[in-house]
């Protein structure tokens, strides 16, 4: 793998500000022939951590989803994809307070078993954000929606048939394929 090249930023600037931020930098990095690059103009979008979570309720063997509208999807004809729990992990909070918090405000659902899956970039060229998954188990008993203003739709999906979506590309969430598809290959982590 070699060791991990030398990188300098000789100055950020804010370029935009809102419910996430754009910082626009100013780097070099050390190129294989150990040279450095020409400083160049790059951009990050700044919008914190996030968490996910697969919940399965073991009595039903079904797996609880959400839908809610996603403005950025409207382009691709689909604004209210399905996802599995997730949110922004607030400051001073874990990831997995983070989850346990979402599943109770999103599905409300209690978790029991909590266990971290993995972590991933989701667009690492453009995107600081890291995303945490988890698995879980719940069950769930009605309620749920979402913070006020949230609308967010409970569904739920037989394992297999969840499993069937993933593999027939039916699933376009990021989070969720990553979780879908590790629980499919047995659950095994590879998480620390």
């Amino acid at each position: 793998m070699g060791r991990m090249r030398q990188t300098r930023i000789d100055g950020v600037r804010r370029v935009f500000s809102d419910f996430f931020t754009v910082n626009e930098a100013t780097v070099s990095y050390e190129q294989p022939d150990g040279a450095w690059s020409p400083f160049t103009k790059q951009l990050s979008v700044e919008r914190g951590d996030s968490a996910a979570v697969l919940i399965h309720d073991p009595e039903r063997d079904v797996f609880l989803f959400v839908r809610q509208f996603r403005y950025p999807l409207m382009r691709h004809g689909e604004p209210w994809p399905l996802e599995i729990v997730a949110g922004a992990i607030d400051p001073e909070e874990t990831a997995e307070a983070a989850v346990r918090r979402e599943a109770l405000e999103e599905v409300g659902v209690t978790l029991n078993r909590v266990r971290k899956v993995t972590e991933y970039f989701g667009s690492p060229g453009g995107l600081s954000e890291k995303i945490t998954i988890f698995e879980a188990e719940g069950r769930y008993a009605g309620g749920g929606g979402g913070l006020e203003g949230e609308d967010v739709e409970v569904v739920e999906i037989p394992c297999a048939e969840a499993f069937g979506m993933a593999e027939r590309g039916e699933i376009h969430d990021g989070k969720s394929l990553v979780a879908l598809l590790w629980r499919m290959r047995g659950g095994v982590s590879s998480a620390r």
